[in-house]
């Protein structure tokens, strides 16, 4: 029997369809004897949907195990962080609980703006070195001082032509985190930054996370986390395409590259379809 891969992701209300249209597209993807365990944390998603959802695991060799944002319901199943529910916008910083969550050594975590064109066994099975992470370059912000990246990397003592990674798809050695307490340090340099600048950080967790793991995270191949802003073939074949910024499927993509919009007719139509199947 193949080894199961153990996936963390989550989603408000106003993300639930594009979560449904993620897992989907996950289920589809995958070959037929890989074995996947999602772990999906929501923010008061409607019954309804994670019925919808429930039944797409049903006819696969995967297993969703819903998770309740709520701090009593949390305070019950892990020893919830010092200060993770004094983030801001404490949804962003979801994936700091994978190593709470999830059992084992590693884990995938996928945001939920996400279409999954690959199986991940390789992903899951990439070889991690000695980094605390592993990421794909964000495409749009490729350096800590690009803008919207860090406005502090030269009081952090930072170099500015540093790598800048994206927090969308993230592979995580959870003994590593475990071991060195990385939660609570991204935690800790969220809350430090609201307290000098009065307000959220930019891109909030990925700003943490990127602080955190500065000098100390290993890079993946761009097929894993590609922008659909550059995907530049229809149909592409990255891994994982990332309607990152701007290009969400429920906003106004008139604007949108020619090249990505074969993505998100896809995407919406699968959104549609998981609306229109229920959801209230």
């Amino acid at each position: 029997m193949s080894e199961r891969i153990e996936i963390l992701c989550s989603a408000n209300r106003a993300y639930g369809p594009l979560l449904a249209v993620m897992l989907k597209s996950l289920l589809a993807a995958k070959h037929p004897e890989t074995r996947l365990r999602v772990h999906a944390i929501h923010h008061d998603l409607p019954v309804s949907l994670r019925a919808v959802i429930d039944s797409y695991f049903s006819l696969h060799t995967a297993e969703i195990l819903w998770i309740n944002e709520s701090r009593g319901s949390l305070g019950e199943r892990i020893d919830v962080p010092e200060g993770f529910f004094d983030l801001p916008g404490n949804g962003h910083y979801d994936r700091l609980l994978t190593p709470f969550l999830v059992e084992g050594a590693r884990a995938i975590y996928l945001d939920c703006d996400l279409w999954i064109q690959g199986d991940l066994t390789d992903l899951w099975r990439y070889p991690l070195e000695d980094g605390i992470l592993a990421a794909v370059t964000d495409q749009n912000i490729p350096t800590l001082a690009s803008e919207p990246g860090f406005i502090d990397w030269e009081t952090r003592n930072l170099l500015p032509n540093a790598p800048y990674f994206n927090s969308g798809v993230l592979l995580l050695p959870l003994d590593r985190w475990r071991e060195n307490a990385f939660s609570k340090k991204v935690i800790a340099i969220a809350l430090d930054f609201v307290d000098r600048f009065g307000g959220a950080p930019p891109l909030q967790d990925q700003y943490a996370l990127n602080v955190a793991a500065y000098g100390s995270w290993q890079a993946l191949p761009v097929e894993w986390n590609r922008f659909s802003a550059f995907v530049r073939e229809d149909p592409s074949t990255d891994q994982i395409i990332h309607f990152a910024g701007g290009h969400k499927p429920f906003l106004n993509t008139r604007f949108a590259p020619a090249s990505t919009k074969f993505f998100i007719r896809r995407a919406e139509n699968a959104t549609r379809e998981a609306v229109t199947t229920g959801v209230k």
